[in-house]
């Protein structure tokens, strides 16, 4: 019977997103995949599937503010649904949206005569919907469905080859009721992508560490596509439906963190950033447009524990460079050259009674306002 609760509680929950923890976000995103965090971490490799846990979360402004996460056994599932409508009364716009992000992970170690005898597998999917209706008759529609998959393979002590690939579908559907007659554009775009790259690893303590890593590929995320500077369905005819390879996009990611120990399990965490897009398209297959962005950050955080009581701030100083060509509303032909330089911080807090309680608090916004405060209460045994 109890197998069988944990079995339903599982397929019904609303459960872990596939997002930094609010550790991680506390100590700054940027340092994601370089300081060692388990539920972060999880994402990118399966083999560090060896503790379990159950929690609940809330985060205001979230896409998905309540959160579940269950990690029960030789079977894991890690997954976060939400839904939402807003209804504009003055301008009778209804906007109706539902996302489902889901990460399997399956250990068949030892379960199969020389098959996948040491490995677990990392499956993931990544899907969202998002309609909204006019007062006039006319409805927009898109939707993004993705399957993921990642490895890891470990070449040396403290090398890693890390591949994640993706396939999946994605729809873009546009009904106007203009005079004589409706006309609907419906776009289908099918897409191949995902990216290959290293990582290093050398930890000797909890709070020292070393690490580095580089990447390149394309998007893998319905995130990514949704922040490429172009939409992927420009090159489309009205009723269209293709095949792309990396949606036209080049990513590369490269990071680096030192930490450095300031006490008992404390540290100081000092690193650098860089996130690469290059995106081309045209409009209708005729003029060709190209978008480069690239960011540098400088990021810095620190944990401290006092007690049962951890302290944890992140601050960043970053530059952007934004270089793309577009049409205006004039279809004026315009290029477009940013440069932005900014600075941004995190706070967080976490309280450990015992070895099985934790409760960690986290404010990206505004610390001073109780609204942007988020909390999760976890239990791992």
């Amino acid at each position: 019977m109890i197998k069988l609760f944990t079995f339903l509680f599982i397929v019904l929950s609303i459960c872990f997103g596939l997002e930094p923890s609010l550790r991680m976000k506390a100590l700054g995103t940027d340092f994601v995949r370089l300081i060692p965090d388990y539920e972060t971490d999880l994402f990118y490799d399966a083999n560090l599937y060896d503790k379990k846990l159950l929690g609940i979360s809330y985060e205001p402004g979230s896409s998905a503010p309540v959160t579940f996460r269950i990690l029960p056994g030789r079977f894991g599932l890690c997954g976060q649904y939400w839904g939402s409508h807003i209804e504009n009364k003055p301008s009778y716009v209804n906007t109706t949206s539902f996302y489902v992000n889901d990460l399997w992970l399956l250990d068949l170690r030892g379960k199969f005569w020389k098959f996948l005898t040491k490995d677990v597998w990392n499956l993931s999917n990544d899907g969202s919907y998002c309609q909204t209706k006019y007062d006039y008759g006319d409805t927009l529609r898109t939707i993004k469905y993705l399957m993921r998959a990642n490895g890891v393979e470990r070449i040396s002590t403290n090398f890693q080859v890390t591949v994640s690939g993706c396939s999946g579908v994605l729809n873009n559907s546009i009904t106007t009721y203009g005079y004589p007659n409706r006309e609907t554009i419906n776009q289908w775009l099918l897409i191949g992508s995902g990216n290959i790259g290293i990582l290093y690893q050398n930890i000797t303590a909890n709070n020292r560490f070393t690490s580095f890593y580089l990447d390149f590929g394309g998007p893998a995320s319905t995130k990514e596509i949704d922040g490429l500077p172009y939409s992927v369905f420009s090159h489309l005819d009205d009723e269209d439906i293709r095949l792309c390879y990396f949606l036209r996009t080049l990513i590369a990611n490269f990071g680096w963190a030192k930490g450095i120990p300031i006490g008992n399990g404390s540290f100081v965490a000092i690193g650098l950033h860089n996130a690469f897009l290059y995106q081309r398209t045209n409009e209708a297959d005729t003029i060709e447009l190209r978008g480069l962005r690239n960011t540098l950050s400088f990021p810095v955080a620190m944990e401290y524990t006092i007690n049962k009581v951890i302290l944890r701030m992140g601050t960043k100083v970053f530059y952007t460079l934004n270089n793309y060509r577009n049409w205006d509303s004039d279809s004026i032909y315009r290029r477009i050259n940013e440069h932005r330089v900014k600075f941004d911080y995190s706070f967080g807090l976490g309280f450990q009674p015992n070895d099985h309680l934790n409760l960690d608090f986290c404010n990206d916004t505004d610390i001073s306002s109780v609204n942007y405060w988020s909390i999760y209460l976890k239990y791992i045994y």
